[in-house]
């Protein structure tokens, strides 16, 4: 890039997950969850009732952990877009597609944590 040429990144509204999606993850969890814990039950192999635990977090690090870009698949990188003087919204680079992804997400940072 030359000095003082300015990068244009195109923006772009990050897709939501889908109802059907979310709801095919839920049941599949739950038919596992239940085939395991009828599992450890009829076996006797009592540690096997935490696994649906390490299952689901697991599944919460897939679906809202770690994010990537919905065109090429790569990991992408959480920022703080500030639009005020306080209030900022959240959104997704990618580095590769040079596409930034509005989460839709916004806060202040005025806002104190609870406790």
């Amino acid at each position: 890039m030359l000095a003082g040429e300015l990068l244009v990144r195109e923006e772009r509204p990050l897709p939501k997950l889908s109802w059907q999606r979310a709801a095919g993850a839920v049941l599949v969890f739950v038919a596992l969850t239940a085939s395991i814990e009828w599992l450890a039950i009829m076996s006797g192999n009592h540690w096997l009732i935490g696994v649906p635990f390490i299952v689901a977090c697991g599944l919460a690090i897939y679906y809202f952990g770690f994010r990537r870009c919905p065109q090429c698949y790569r990991r992408l990188v959480v920022r703080q877009d500030m639009f005020g003087p306080t209030q900022f919204r959240v959104v997704y680079d990618c580095e590769h597609c040079q596409i930034i992804w509005d989460s839709g997400l916004t806060g202040d940072t005025r806002d104190e944590p609870i406790g």
